[in-house]
C-alpha cells in the first residue's frame, strides 16, 4: 500500500482541551520556530526576498511544527527537516533570482518554506506522512491538492531535482 502510513496524524491534530497540559511540550516548537523564523530573516536579506512579521513568520512555523510532532517525528528530526529546508530556500532563491523571476510575496514565502519542510521530510525520513495529509492540515484554505502537487515539482524543479 503506497499510502499506508499516515503516522497518526488525524487523531493527534484534532482541537485541544486543557491547553495547559501542553505548554512545557509546545516550548520545544515555539524556539524552534524562534530559530528557524531568525535563519530565514537571515537568508531573506542574503537573497531580497520579504518575510511577513517576525510574529506571523513564527506562528506559522509553529503550525508546521506541531504538525510533525503530532505526525509522530521527533524533535532532532523536525531540527533536521527545517535545516534541509532552508538551505533549499537557500537555493531556490538564487535559482529564482538567476532566472529573474519576480519575489514571492511574504505569505507565498511561508507557504513556500512548509512545502520545502516537506519536500525536506521527504528525503530525509524513513517514514513520511503523504502529501495530501500535509495538504489537509496546512494548505486546504491556501491551494488544491492539485496545486499543491505541480507546486512540490515546480519547486523540486527549480532545484534541479537535486537534495
Amino acid at each position: 500500500a503506497l499510502f499506508a502510513v499516515d503516522r497518526g496524524c488525524e487523531a493527534a491534530l484534532k482541537p485541544r482541551c486543557g491547553h495547559a497540559e501542553h505548554a512545557d511540550k509546545d516550548k520545544f516548537e515555539i524556539r524552534l520556530a524562534r530559530r528557524v523564523t531568525l535563519l530565514l530573516g537571515q537568508i531573506s536579506s542574503d537573497h531580497g526576498l520579504r518575510l511577513p512579521s517576525e510574529e506571523k513568520t513564527t506562528k506559522a512555523l509553529v503550525r508546521c511544527l506541531r504538525f510533525l510532532v503530532a505526525c509522530g517525528y521527533p524533535h532532532e528530526d523536525m531540527e533536521v527537516i527545517t535545516a534541509h529546508a532552508a538551505a533549499y530556500l537557500a537555493a531556490l532563491a538564487v535559482a529564482l533570482r538567476k532566472a529573474g523571476q519576480p519575489d514571492m510575496e511574504p505569505r507565498e514565502l511561508l507557504h513556500v518554506f512548509c512545502l520545502l519542510m516537506y519536500i525536506a521530510h521527504s528525503y530525509t525520513q524513513d517514514l513520511t506522512t503523504p502529501l495530501f495529509v500535509w495538504h489537509k492540515f496546512l494548505f486546504c484554505g491556501y491551494c488544491s491538492m492539485s496545486v499543491l502537487n505541480t507546486a512540490v515539482m515546480g519547486l523540486l524543479d527549480w532545484l534541479g531535482f537535486l537534495l
